[in-house]
């Protein structure tokens, strides 16, 4: 009964560590980006260039961005053809955005297993709606200098 014990707790032990390796593990992940254009999409882990380009704005320092932006193991641009390679842990997201289009977000996982191709669609255009209204129902004023 003992040896069971020991043998189940070993076993137990050796279950976590492996669950924890793999959800560390770091991998290379190649695949294929494109937009209507074929021009530069931006491909970053965890959108971590987007949440830090905000702060750079919101505090004017943009030497933590620049230093990130150059990071190879956080952001990255396909080739000509639509190539990416990067560098992500398997629990990552990967970010594929550019201006203007509908920002897309694959699992580190799924795109390995799965084989994901990115196709970036245009955003759409929202025509402008004319106003129909004959009354106004507040009164707004707004004062400006140049």
């Amino acid at each position: 009964m003992k040896y069971e014990n020991i043998l189940f707790k070993i076993l137990l032990i050796l279950t976590t560590l492996a669950a924890k390796c793999y959800t560390s593990q770091t991998v290379t992940v190649r695949g294929i980006a494109r937009d209507s254009l074929n021009n530069l999409i931006a491909i970053s882990v965890n959108d971590t260039i987007r949440k830090f380009r905000d702060k750079a704005f919101e505090n004017k320092d943009w030497k933590e961005y620049d230093a990130l932006d150059n990071n190879k193991n956080l952001f990255t641009i396909p080739d000509s053809v639509g190539n990416y390679v990067i560098t992500a842990k398997v629990t990552d997201t990967l970010y594929f955005s550019k201006r203007k289009h509908v920002t897309q977000k694959y699992k580190v996982a799924d795109i390995v297993r799965n084989n994901i191709q990115v196709y970036l669609k245009r955003a759409p255009c929202i025509p402008d709606k004319e106003c129909d209204q004959k009354t106004p129902s507040k009164l707004y004023i707004f004062v400006g200098k140049k």
